[in-house]
């Protein structure tokens, strides 16, 4: 079984494997490739967009770990 799948213009999760990120399967994501992100977490009423210029783009770490103190936030 697949662990996403693909809307018009976003990601979204299929299974709880998907979701080892913070946050709930009705969240909805894509990311750019100069490291831009955004993602909408409709069950906890959330909406983020990252923006980044830089190429090459390798620090997808960054973008976990802003999920881990973005959700943190709301507990």
């Amino acid at each position: 079984e697949r662990e996403f799948a693909f809307g018009l213009g976003f990601e979204l999760g299929t299974n709880d494997s998907y979701r080892s990120k913070p946050g709930s399967l009705q969240r909805f994501s894509w990311g750019g490739m100069l490291g831009t992100t955004y993602w909408w977490d409709s069950e906890n009423n959330l909406a983020v967009v990252g923006m980044i210029q830089m190429l090459p783009f390798f620090h997808n770490e960054m973008w976990e770990k802003m999920e881990v103190i973005i959700y943190g936030a709301l507990d």
